[in-house]
């Protein structure tokens, strides 16, 4: 309730494959049929209606009792889609908007379709987008070439779930590490490509801090609080954006320009449009757009840098520092555009309370 107070939705995972052997159906001798192997996990067996049956109540309850706006659920393949179809009839009919995403851990991603599932954690993009940001001049124009392709094998790309950082997988920070590179400067570069590219940015927990770990269990460590605050309001800035630019979260996808470590790309949505620029190379990159991809008489106004760029003679000129992203608003040249202005002042603002509301607490505690 109180989330929902705040415009925020929920999802919560629902685990429907499997159970500990340290679980009652492993000794209740009415629940042997239950499960379809014995272990120290024991795999669920759908096929049974009671088993069927049971899951589903179990979900529609937490639905009923909690509020609760989506599941997200692992290893969709481990049931049948007509299983998963009878499971997201039910959900919805509790609730009509409630939201499924699954994960496809093995065979065709399009099975969540089939399934019935709303989206897909899409798992598929993450080693380009991973092997494009750990270390600077990593190859952007791969990561790109596979977001294109997902644009054209999905019919709602923008709904998939896209991650640099995965509880099966080492952390993103782990990569960067081992090559000795920044932190800060490697996440904010891969942050803003997953939070501008078509897709729903899933951030695993612990990435707001750069959390470090190996191979899973180190992966999945105890949650530090303290932590540099820097990467946390760059995520603010972000996810502030995302929710004020609508072109940002349902607009179209076109490249204006790419190289090997650098692209610019465009986001439009009705009357707005966003541009985009990341250089990943290790020298500044100077980018010229004609009149043709972009409106005249317009200028690009930065919403993370404040960088500005006017069009010139049917040109933009862009001039791209090493190792920098930039979110551009296209503006008319002559009029100052209060609406976008409004949209960073009140991000900042936020943050500023936050700060503050921090230190007070900060100084509080040392009394």
């Amino acid at each position: 309730k109180e989330a929902h107070k705040k415009d925020m939705h929920i999802i919560i995972e629902f685990v429907a494959n499997e159970v500990s052997a340290n679980h009652p159906w492993a000794t209740e001798e009415d629940k042997q049929d239950w499960y379809v192997n014995k272990g120290s996990v024991l795999a669920i067996n759908h096929n049974n209606a009671a088993v069927e049956q049971y899951l589903i109540e179990a979900a529609t309850w937490w639905i009923e009792e909690t509020g609760i706006d989506g599941y997200y659920v692992n290893h969709i393949q481990g049931a049948s889609s007509q299983f998963w179809r009878s499971f997201t009839s039910e959900v919805k009919k509790v609730k009509e908007d409630f939201f499924t995403i699954g994960m496809v851990s093995e065979g065709s991603p399009t099975l969540y379709k089939e399934a019935g599932f709303d989206s897909l954690m899409n798992t598929s993009s993450m080693p380009a987008i991973r092997e494009a940001f750990f270390r600077n001049d990593g190859n952007v124009k791969e990561a790109v070439r596979v977001t294109e392709e997902q644009l054209s094998s999905y019919k709602e790309p923008a709904l998939l779930g896209s991650l640099v950082d995965h509880p099966q997988s080492t952390r993103f920070t782990y990569e960067i590490d081992a090559n000795k590179n920044n932190l800060g400067t490697r996440w904010k570069l891969a942050l803003s490509y997953l939070y501008t590219v078509p897709g729903i940015p899933v951030v695993l927990y612990g990435s707001e801090i750069a959390q470090n770990g190996g191979e899973f269990p180190e992966n999945l460590p105890l949650l530090g609080f303290k932590a540099d605050q820097e990467l946390i309001d760059f995520m603010k800035v972000l996810g502030g954006l995302r929710q004020e630019l609508p072109a940002l979260t349902r607009g179209d996808f076109d490249i204006l320009y790419e190289d090997t470590s650098v692209v610019v790309f465009k986001r439009s949505y009705e009357s707005e449009t966003i541009v985009v620029a990341i250089n990943n190379s290790s020298e500044t990159q100077y980018v010229t757009l004609n009149e043709d991809v972009l409106a005249s008489n317009s200028e690009l106004r930065g919403l993370l840098a404040g960088d500005l760029v006017r069009e010139k003679d049917g040109q933009y000129q862009m001039v791209i520092d090493r190792e920098h992203a930039e979110i551009y608003a296209l503006t008319d040249k002559t009029s100052i555009n209060f609406g976008y202005i409004a949209i960073i002042t009140s991000v900042w603002l936020l943050f500023a309370v936050f700060i503050i509301l921090v230190m007070k607490r900060s100084k509080r505690k040392q009394s």
